[in-house]
Protein backbone atom coordinates (compact mmCIF):
# COMPACT_ATOMS: atom_id res chain seq x y z
CA UNK A 1 0.00 0.00 0.00
CA UNK A 2 2.91 2.40 0.90
CA UNK A 3 4.67 1.63 -2.41
CA UNK A 4 0.94 2.86 -4.16
CA UNK A 5 0.61 5.69 -1.70
CA UNK A 6 4.04 6.81 -3.07
CA UNK A 7 3.09 6.60 -6.22
CA UNK A 8 0.28 8.67 -6.19
CA UNK A 9 2.01 11.43 -3.84
CA UNK A 10 4.47 11.62 -6.79
CA UNK A 11 2.40 11.99 -9.70
CA UNK A 12 0.72 14.51 -7.30
CA UNK A 13 3.93 16.39 -6.79
CA UNK A 14 4.81 16.07 -10.61
CA UNK A 15 1.36 17.34 -11.69
CA UNK A 16 1.13 20.53 -9.10
CA UNK A 17 4.47 21.51 -10.01
CA UNK A 18 3.21 22.27 -13.51
CA UNK A 19 1.42 24.78 -11.93
CA UNK A 20 4.02 25.81 -9.06
CA UNK A 21 2.60 29.41 -8.99
CA UNK A 22 -0.87 28.61 -8.18
CA UNK A 23 -0.20 25.21 -6.30
CA UNK A 24 2.83 26.02 -3.77
CA UNK A 25 1.26 25.63 -0.91
CA UNK A 26 -0.24 22.31 -1.94
CA UNK A 27 3.06 20.80 -3.56
CA UNK A 28 4.83 21.45 -0.77
CA UNK A 29 1.78 19.51 1.65
CA UNK A 30 2.16 16.88 -0.99
CA UNK A 31 5.28 16.46 -0.85
CA UNK A 32 5.31 16.30 3.31
CA UNK A 33 2.77 13.62 3.01
CA UNK A 34 5.58 12.02 0.70
CA UNK A 35 8.20 12.20 3.38
CA UNK A 36 5.33 10.95 5.67
CA UNK A 37 4.74 7.75 3.34
CA UNK A 38 9.04 7.61 3.28
CA UNK A 39 9.24 7.18 6.86
CA UNK A 40 6.44 4.40 7.02
CA UNK A 41 8.91 2.04 4.25
CA UNK A 42 11.88 3.30 6.35
CA UNK A 43 13.28 5.02 3.12
CA UNK A 44 14.72 8.17 5.59
CA UNK A 45 17.03 9.21 2.98
CA UNK A 46 14.51 9.68 0.78
CA UNK A 47 12.70 11.40 3.08
CA UNK A 48 15.46 13.65 4.00
CA UNK A 49 15.49 14.42 0.35
CA UNK A 50 11.72 15.48 0.13
CA UNK A 51 11.64 17.40 3.18
CA UNK A 52 14.96 19.67 2.06
CA UNK A 53 12.82 20.27 -0.65
CA UNK A 54 10.10 21.51 1.54
CA UNK A 55 12.50 23.91 3.08
CA UNK A 56 13.71 25.28 -0.03
CA UNK A 57 10.34 25.59 -1.87
CA UNK A 58 9.36 27.21 1.89
CA UNK A 59 12.73 29.32 1.81
CA UNK A 60 12.11 30.24 -1.61
CA UNK A 61 8.52 32.14 -0.93
CA UNK A 62 6.62 29.86 -3.49
CA UNK A 63 4.12 29.12 -0.46
CA UNK A 64 2.96 32.43 -0.11
CA UNK A 65 -0.49 33.77 -1.49
CA UNK A 66 0.05 36.97 0.40
CA UNK A 67 1.66 38.79 2.83
CA UNK A 68 -0.64 38.64 6.25
CA UNK A 69 0.47 37.82 9.73
CA UNK A 70 -1.70 34.55 9.56
CA UNK A 71 0.27 33.53 6.08
CA UNK A 72 3.63 34.12 7.71
CA UNK A 73 2.47 32.53 10.75
CA UNK A 74 1.54 29.23 8.62
CA UNK A 75 4.70 29.12 7.03
CA UNK A 76 6.67 29.37 10.47
CA UNK A 77 4.52 26.68 12.03
CA UNK A 78 5.13 24.18 8.56
CA UNK A 79 8.69 24.94 8.52
CA UNK A 80 9.03 24.13 12.21
CA UNK A 81 7.35 20.96 11.57
CA UNK A 82 9.52 20.02 8.59
CA UNK A 83 12.78 20.60 10.23
CA UNK A 84 11.78 18.14 13.47
CA UNK A 85 10.64 15.59 11.09
CA UNK A 86 14.41 16.25 9.04
CA UNK A 87 15.72 15.75 12.69
CA UNK A 88 14.17 12.66 13.48
CA UNK A 89 15.23 11.15 9.72
CA UNK A 90 18.73 12.16 10.16
CA UNK A 91 18.92 10.40 13.64
CA UNK A 92 17.32 7.36 12.01
CA UNK A 93 20.26 7.70 9.39
CA UNK A 94 22.56 7.85 12.08
CA UNK A 95 23.81 11.63 11.02
CA UNK A 96 23.94 13.07 14.24
CA UNK A 97 25.19 16.49 13.28
CA UNK A 98 22.35 17.50 11.36
CA UNK A 99 19.84 15.88 13.29
CA UNK A 100 21.04 18.30 16.03
CA UNK A 101 21.17 21.20 13.99
CA UNK A 102 17.49 20.44 12.54
CA UNK A 103 15.99 20.30 15.81
CA UNK A 104 17.78 23.10 17.07
CA UNK A 105 15.94 25.02 14.15
CA UNK A 106 12.43 23.40 14.84
CA UNK A 107 12.68 24.72 18.25
CA UNK A 108 14.19 27.90 17.68
CA UNK A 109 11.28 28.52 15.21
CA UNK A 110 8.43 26.75 17.18
CA UNK A 111 9.46 28.50 19.99
CA UNK A 112 9.18 32.03 18.44
CA UNK A 113 5.54 31.24 16.32
CA UNK A 114 4.16 29.56 19.07
CA UNK A 115 5.79 30.32 22.41
CA UNK A 116 8.69 28.20 24.37
CA UNK A 117 5.94 26.19 26.67
CA UNK A 118 3.87 25.42 23.98
CA UNK A 119 3.36 21.55 23.40
CA UNK A 120 5.25 21.22 20.35
CA UNK A 121 8.69 23.01 21.77
CA UNK A 122 8.38 20.21 24.46
CA UNK A 123 7.81 17.22 21.97
CA UNK A 124 11.38 18.27 19.71
CA UNK A 125 13.18 19.28 23.11
CA UNK A 126 11.99 15.15 24.12
CA UNK A 127 12.86 13.87 20.88
CA UNK A 128 16.74 15.83 21.50
CA UNK A 129 16.62 14.13 24.62
CA UNK A 130 15.96 10.61 22.99
CA UNK A 131 18.73 10.61 20.50
CA UNK A 132 21.01 12.21 22.99
CA UNK A 133 20.56 9.11 25.52
CA UNK A 134 20.31 6.81 22.48
CA UNK A 135 23.88 7.97 21.22
CA UNK A 136 25.79 8.46 24.35
CA UNK A 137 29.26 9.33 24.42
CA UNK A 138 30.92 12.25 26.20
CA UNK A 139 29.39 15.13 23.93
CA UNK A 140 26.17 14.23 23.23
CA UNK A 141 24.73 16.48 26.54
CA UNK A 142 26.32 19.57 25.53
CA UNK A 143 25.00 19.29 22.21
CA UNK A 144 21.25 18.80 23.30
CA UNK A 145 21.78 21.72 25.52
CA UNK A 146 22.70 23.60 22.50
CA UNK A 147 19.25 23.15 21.14
CA UNK A 148 17.71 24.24 23.94
CA UNK A 149 19.75 27.91 23.72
Amino acid sequence: KHDQALNCLAEAMRVYELFSEEMGEKLIEVAELKADSLFKVEDFEAAVSVLQDCIDSLDSGEHEDDNSQESHHLYDERAARVYYKMGHAYGELGEYDDAFDSYREAISVFSHVLGENNIRVGEVMYDVGMLTVDQGGCDMPERAVECFN
